[in-house]
């Protein structure tokens, strides 16, 4: 869980969080800047308590009680070890990452942090303000769900606007459909029916219910040509199914960035399971062919066939993720992905044949390598 990331101009002492960051020194001496201010107004209750838990590390924080402040609590988090000297980078990043872990581990929602090692530390503000969104990005949080980024300088407060912006900006989910994409097969279903030995009736009956009743298709095909049947061939074919080049590339590609990975596909659940296992996706979500026994027994169509349903989908991931939308790049290959392509930051069309689809890309890729796609990605 990420949690809201909110900017503000204001004096520290003003926010009304469960708990604010003190940029201290290790021997939790508040003389001037952020610290002395804290303490003119919350009183020297707060230094004596942190004095008391002093010798702190840098790395290490600890926490004290609010004074006359409307916070809940102060949380000291040394960027320096004596008072007054200058800091650096990495000194800022494990003072920063020991505030935000100790808050969460407390079990604060809110929690407001002012630029850290700015002052007498000397740290450059937008410096100060990258590492800062860094070690947010950087932790899973259990129970933090809001971050208030406070500072009363014009330049600070500018800094963490623009590190904020450019956090959302950039991506963090990828989604991609999986026949034609993944896998080398375009219709995974008819393949099925040739597996199965029912490829004319299967045929005629994708042709007549596929777009206007959907269900009467599952009925007509899984429920009275398939079930019972020895699930053999159908297994073979999720076994056999060869996958497009460059998909090793693509998920290597995918975890070097720190994506979350999701596959989003009218195909088989199986086939789709196959490829988290073999690439680690995060998230997979495909029609499933029931099997019980060894054979063929029902049909659960997470994804169906509809045009919106892959939209759907990545809504509520990227709900679910506190992602937006903007955030998302999603690769397919047919009409089915226009919802999908319509709502995301980066729409890349790859392998299609639609040109309709291809009118709503960000990227056309005319190519079956997925290779070809990985310059596009790590832009």
């Amino acid at each position: 869980m990420k949690p809201v990331i909110e900017v503000k101009k204001a004096s520290i002492t003003t926010i009304e969080a469960e708990a604010i960051v003190n940029p201290a020194n290790s021997f939790g001496y508040m003389g001037g800047g952020v610290a002395g201010i804290i303490k003119r107004v919350g009183g020297r209750i707060i230094e004596e308590e942190a004095i008391e838990q002093a010798p702190i590390q840098v790395g290490q924080a600890v926490l004290t009680s609010s004074g006359d402040l409307v916070c809940g609590k102060v949380i000291h988090a040394p960027t320096m070890h004596n008072a007054g000297e200058r800091t650096d980078s990495h000194k800022v990043l494990c003072a920063v990452r020991a505030a935000l872990e100790l808050a969460d581990k407390t079990g604060f929602k809110t929690l407001a942090m002012p630029g850290m090692g700015t002052g007498v530390g000397g740290l450059d503000k937008p410096e100060a303000a990258r590492i800062i969104i860094k070690a947010i990005k950087n932790i899973e949080f259990k129970s933090l769900k809001k971050i208030i980024l406070v500072d009363v300088n014009d330049e600070m407060v500018d800094a963490f606007e623009r590190a904020v912006k450019k956090m959302k900006s950039e991506y963090k989910l990828i989604c991609l459909d999986a026949d034609g994409v993944i896998f080398r097969g375009r219709e995974f279903w008819i393949d099925a029916h040739k597996a199965f030995g029912t490829y004319e009736q299967g045929k005629r009956l994708t042709k007549k219910y596929l777009l206007n009743d959907y269900k009467k298709l599952e009925q007509e095909v899984v429920y009275k040509l398939w079930r019972g049947r020895d699930a053999k061939p159908f297994l073979e074919l999720v076994k056999n199914r060869k996958y497009m080049k460059g998909v090793k590339e693509l998920f290597e590609l995918i975890k070097k960035k720190g994506w979350v990975s999701a596959i989003i596909s009218g195909g088989s659940l199986a086939a789709v399971r196959r490829v988290q296992k073999d690439f680690g996706v995060d998230y997979v979500f495909a029609n499933e062919l029931i099997i019980k026994n060894g054979v063929v027994y029902g049909y659960n169509a997470v994804v169906g066939v509809g045009y919106e349903k892959k939209a759907l989908i990545i809504k509520d991931l990227c709900k679910k993720l506190r992602v937006d939308l903007k955030q998302v790049i999603y690769i397919g290959d047919t009409d089915y992905d226009i919802e999908a392509f319509k709502i995301v930051g980066k729409a890349v069309a790859f392998n299609s044949k639609s040109e309709d689809l291809k009118e709503y890309a960000d990227v056309i890729v005319n190519s079956n390598d997925l290779r070809d796609v990985l310059s596009y990605l790590d832009a």
